[in-house]
């Protein structure tokens, strides 16, 4: 059986269409933590598709580099232009930003559009795939995340922002390419 049968094996579902990312994820142990499967090009109907197992996330030294940091350069899409400073927060070993203006031509909708970009630490470049993140619970400890990352009485204004609503439809997960 190979790679693919045996994912559809274990969920015991099929994909559904033909689109980028497949919404049918197997849980793998501790909660919350799944599997994401994506779509690959061939799939033979619209009831079934061909997948692969996705588990790439960054590493400890690095996600405790991004944790101590106050700021990560991001560049959303593939055109060269700057690296933008944004906010960042880690949890549960996963990197997330938030988005304080949702304007066309920012960096959350170029995402929103092509989920490939980079971050930049240090001099360090790291290519990057963004993911618009959903789900209460994780909504609510990301907003925990940046209280007790950003305390100070200048920060306190931006920490209650980015936990508005508004703010809380732009939060993305960045995972390494």
């Amino acid at each position: 059986m190979v790679l693919q049968e045996r994912i559809h094996a274990i969920s015991g579902r099929n994909c559904r269409g033909y689109a980028d990312f497949c919404p049918n994820v197997l849980s793998r142990g501790g909660a919350g933590r799944r599997a994401h499967i994506f779509v690959t090009a061939g799939a033979q109907s619209k009831n079934e598709c061909t997948a692969i197992m996705s588990s790439r996330r960054f590493s400890r030294p690095l996600l405790s580099q991004l944790d101590s940091g106050k700021i990560l350069g991001v560049r959303a899409g593939v055109k060269r232009h700057r690296f933008l400073g944004v906010w960042m927060v880690v949890v549960d070993g996963r990197l997330f930003i938030r988005s304080w203006n949702d304007k066309p031509t920012g960096w959350h909708r170029v995402f929103a559009s092509d989920a490939r970009g980079a971050i930049q630490i240090g001099t360090r470049r790291i290519p990057i795939r963004a993911r618009h993140v959903r789900g209460e619970r994780l909504m609510r400890a990301i907003s925990r995340a940046y209280a007790a990352k950003y305390p100070t009485h200048g920060s306190r204004k931006y920490v209650r922002g980015l936990a508005s609503p508004r703010r809380r439809r732009t939060t993305t997960e960045l995972m390494p390419r």
